[in-house]
């Protein structure tokens, strides 16, 4: 993969950020729908939230956001945030390695993975919104 395209950003700011937040926001209420009877569908949504999510924090905090297609410079730009972008990377990270399982396997996510990814994205959501109501 071109380094080049892999690491790509994009200019953003605080309006952007709470454009992020909002969609995050409110695909966390489809996945209070979806949850209980499709835990598979939740888990693969809140992956979406996650992006949505960071991308609010880094455009609030850094005035930019991952473009490329290597989600892990994702959570390295994530990471950079102060004060608490080591741990929403760590969640980030964890939801990502959760990506390929969630989209493309066969077979579903099991019930206890899923619950997971959507736990870590709340909290990942939760410390965007405050990151981004004081930036």
């Amino acid at each position: 993969m071109n380094a080049k395209k892999a690491n790509r950003t994009r200019s953003c700011n605080r309006n952007d950020a709470f454009q992020f937040l909002a969609r995050a926001q409110g695909h966390l209420e489809a996945i209070d729908l979806l949850q209980e009877d499709l835990p598979d569908s939740a888990a693969n949504l809140a992956i979406s939230v996650a992006i949505n999510a960071s991308d609010a924090v880094c455009c609030a905090r850094l005035g930019r956001h991952n473009q490329g297609a290597d989600h892990r410079a994702a959570v390295e730009l994530l990471r950079s945030v102060a004060p608490a972008g080591e741990q929403m990377a760590k969640d980030l990270g964890r939801i990502l390695a959760k990506k390929y399982d969630t989209e493309y396997r066969q077979t579903a996510l099991s019930v206890t993975d899923a619950r997971k990814v959507v736990e870590w994205s709340r909290r990942l959501v939760a410390s965007a919104r405050e990151a981004v109501e004081r930036a």
